[in-house]
């Protein structure tokens, strides 16, 4: 096989691998939705996330049908929290997050007595 042959079957190589390695992600997301006893979401509900290794937070607030999402997060070990007027406060630890993962965490709330 001559080097130009060579040359062409390289170019094509890399040319069909470009989208393979597009989907690549280095970031994941943590997603999930806040329901309480009942099964009833909860929306305009802050949720924090926190990084274990660098100790910065993220809040988002759920939406309509209780659903958050946390995008482009590093990975690593994060906290999710969750102090809300009415509920016991929910801290959920040790969670786990891969690059390229879309972790989903379901959280539930406990009405205060």
């Amino acid at each position: 096989m001559g080097n130009k042959n060579r040359i062409w079957m390289l170019f094509i190589l890399l040319v069909c691998l470009i989208p393979c390695l597009h989907g690549q992600s280095a970031t994941g997301q943590i997603i999930g939705e806040v329901k309480n006893m009942d099964g009833v979401c909860l929306p305009g509900i802050t949720v924090t996330v926190t990084n274990a290794a660098t100790n910065a937070s993220v809040p988002v607030i759920t939406a309509k049908k209780g659903k958050f999402r946390f995008l482009a997060l590093d990975p690593g070990l994060y906290q999710i929290s969750i102090e809300q007027e009415g509920y016991m406060p929910c801290v959920i630890g040790g969670v786990r997050l891969m690059a390229g993962q879309a972790l989903r965490v379901p959280i539930t709330l406990q009405k205060k007595n």
